[in-house]
């Protein structure tokens, strides 16, 4: 709460600033408000239409909304990639809008770079909710080693 406050007294000096809107995004989603974050996400992607960071995230955060936008995730997603090729971070966070539309190929293929490039993601998915409707795909338990318990818990950011 007390660094939302501090990026709307930032944002009361600099209205545009763009890394204000992004992370006060990060701060309403990491407190559960998730349309207010879109909307400061879309504030920062109007401010700097090619900022790759605040598509993703704005991504991811209409993946969490109830119900799920995962349509629009994924155009906010394929976007972030045109500016950020094979970025790690938003190929796993395309292949949970993906999984959540139950488009497994194509969840399966983006989980597949995303771990290759981040080694990490692997044990995220371990414990991602967004792929319960895949874990028993035996193509997602050879990614992500459901046979085997990850070192350490995954998280979902």
């Amino acid at each position: 709460e007390e660094a939302l406050a501090d990026y709307d007294r930032s944002l009361q000096l600099r209205p545009d600033d763009p890394a204000a809107l992004y992370n006060r995004g990060n701060t309403l989603g990491d407190l559960g408000r998730h349309a207010e974050a879109v909307a400061s996400y879309d504030r920062a992607i109007q401010v700097d239409p090619r900022n790759a960071s605040a598509l993703s995230n704005r991504g991811l955060t209409l993946i969490r909304l109830a119900p799920p936008r995962s349509e629009d995730a994924l155009t906010d997603l394929d976007r972030a990639l045109e500016l950020r090729p094979k970025y790690a971070r938003t190929l796993y966070h395309r292949a949970r809008a993906y999984s959540l539309l139950n488009r497994v190929n194509e969840s399966l293929a983006d989980l597949r770079y995303a771990i290759e490039s981040d080694p990490a993601r692997r044990e995220q998915a371990y414990d991602d909710s967004d792929f319960d409707n895949i874990r028993d795909d035996p193509r997602f338990q050879e990614l992500v080693g459901e046979d085997e318990t990850p070192a350490e818990g995954g998280a979902n950011s």
